[in-house]
């Protein structure tokens, strides 16, 4: 059957499209018709435009990045749904209907979770990974750099982890703004001409630890 579908058809430019659909599972896949589905703004917004860190952007294409859906049929060797099951499904694609791996589909268990709030469970995972991977040391400082969705759970995480002082990056005030309500305690703008200065006034040597989700190659340096 044919599906409407997100595509971004060439630079800069996105439509909604059909795409054939079969919903036959095959081993090891489960068949979804999709709830709601979370757009990633900074990785979207750099694949459509062409300008990733990833080489060249093949045209068209369909990009996803979590989605909860409903379980319509399981493929041979998966037992662990059923069909009308309420999933969560990780590199899922911004269309009606799709299959993925079982693998990749985690059963929701609490009914009362909207599925608007359980979308967002894999970007929350990213950033709280990141901050894990830093292991951090109660009262250790950290810069989170780039504020965006995996930037602003990175802090919510930091500030849980005891960090002080949790510093946070970006260009835009509202998201410093942001960041500043969910538990950072200082933002300052990458083009403040006083950044240098200011963080060593407020961390010493500098910070323990950096937490870079810019998607820019630069900010990997800046944050040395």
């Amino acid at each position: 059957m044919k599906v409407p579908t997100i595509q971004f058809v060439e630079k800069g430019k996105a439509l909604l499209t059909e795409t054939e659909f079969v919903c036959q599972a095959g081993p090891g896949e489960v068949p979804l018709k999709t709830e709601c589905t979370l757009i990633s703004p900074g990785t979207e917004f750099a694949c459509l435009n062409g300008n990733t860190n990833r080489g060249t952007v093949q045209f068209p294409m369909t990009l996803g990045y979590s989605a909860v859906a409903r379980v319509l049929e399981t493929g041979e060797g998966v037992t662990e749904f059923q069909p009308g099951d309420r999933c969560l499904c990780y590199h899922s694609f911004h269309r009606s209907y799709q299959r993925c791996p079982a693998e990749k589909v985690v059963k929701i268990e609490s009914d009362g979770l909207p599925s608007e709030e359980a979308v967002f469970c894999v970007v929350g995972c990213m950033g709280f990974q990141g901050v894990r991977r830093c292991r951090p040391e109660f009262g250790e400082s950290m810069m989170v750099m780039g504020l965006g969705l995996l930037g602003q759970f990175a802090v919510q995480t930091a500030r849980q982890s005891g960090i002080f002082p949790l510093i946070a990056l970006d260009f835009a005030s509202r998201r410093r703004a942001l960041a500043l309500e969910s538990g950072a305690d200082y933002a300052f703008s990458p083009d403040d001409p006083e950044l240098d200065q200011k963080i060593r006034s407020l961390t010493g040597a500098g910070c323990s630890s950096v937490i870079e989700v810019t998607g820019d190659p630069q900010a990997v340096i800046r944050g040395l």
